[in-house]
This record gives structure tokens, C-alpha cells and sequence, in this order.
């Protein structure tokens, strides 16, 4: 971890093939949603907030991001969605917006802005690994699916 600025994205040491990005700006939130999933099964990035996603975009591409909506700066949650599921390199990137907003408001613009989950504050550890398990495996079921058309194409 990075000792000198502890809200600089962190990345975790496990080489695994599914790699998730964890964006709240309070640091308990990342590490106890760290500490549900388990750095063993997942290759985790940490970012405080979307400034800082969008320079780990740039090095490396995650399968699933797990998103807060009020974030500190110009660029919110729900904006940061919108903007990758409408851009064709992330547009496949599955995104679950986790927020202490529970509302229907909040739940419809979290489906307006096309975010495949949305998990209310507090969350349940059960509800996570379910949700993250179920968006990964559409995830890798969407990239044989499309693998074996190229194939049949061919």
C-alpha cells in the first residue's frame, strides 16, 4: 500500500485473472469491501475518487467496478457510469454503484446512467460477493459467447 498518500490508488499483489476497482472516497468503506471479497480471489485496485479512476483506466482496464456515487470533486458516481458505459472501451465493464442513497430516485438514475447493480449503504457481504460473482460470470459468459461467433465466422 501506498504509505506516503493513503488515498492514492492502491493496488493489490494477487495475480488473478478478474480484476475489480473499489471507488469510495472513505478508505473503512474500500478495505472492508476489500476485506468481503478477499484480495486471494480478485486482483483489487483501490481509488479515492474519479479524478483518480480515470488515470488507473489508462494502465490497466478492470472487469467490474464497485463505484460510490457522492464522491468528492466535479465528477460524481453516477456521471462516471454514464460516461464509461457510454465509451466503447469501457462500455463492457460491469459497474455496481454502491450508495448510501436508497431511494427510487436514486435506484432509477442509477439504471438511466445503465449501471448493472446497485447496492444501498450499509451493504450486506452476502448481497456483494453475490452481485460481483453474478456480473462476472455474465461477463465471461458475454466474452465465449462472442468468442465462439468469431470462430464460426471463420
Amino acid at each position: 500500500m501506498n504509505t506516503l498518500n493513503p488515498n492514492a490508488c492502491h493496488q493489490s499483489d494477487a495475480q488473478t485473472t478478474k480484476k475489480i476497482l473499489i471507488v469510495d472516497d472513505h478508505r473503512i468503506i474500500r478495505v472492508l469491501i476489500r476485506l468481503t471479497l478477499g484480495d486471494d480471489n480478485f486482483q483489487i485496485t483501490e481509488c479515492s475518487n474519479t479524478l483518480e479512476v480515470l488515470k488507473s483506466l489508462k494502465e490497466s482496464i478492470p472487469d467490474l467496478i464497485i463505484l460510490d456515487i457522492m464522491m468528492p470533486g466535479k465528477i460524481d458516481g453516477y456521471t462516471l457510469c454514464e460516461n464509461l458505459k457510454s465509451n466503447d472501451l469501457f462500455k463492457n465493464i460491469k459497474i455496481i454503484l454502491l450508495s448510501a442513497r436508497g431511494g427510487i430516485d436514486d435506484i432509477e438514475e442509477g439504471t438511466r446512467v445503465k449501471a448493472d447493480a446497485y447496492i444501498t449503504k450499509p451493504f450486506s457481504p452476502l448481497k456483494l460477493i453475490y452481485e460481483v460473482n453474478s456480473l462476472l460470470a455474465q461477463s465471461e459468459h458475454l466474452f465465449y459467447s462472442l468468442h465462439q461467433q468469431v470462430d464460426l465466422q471463420q
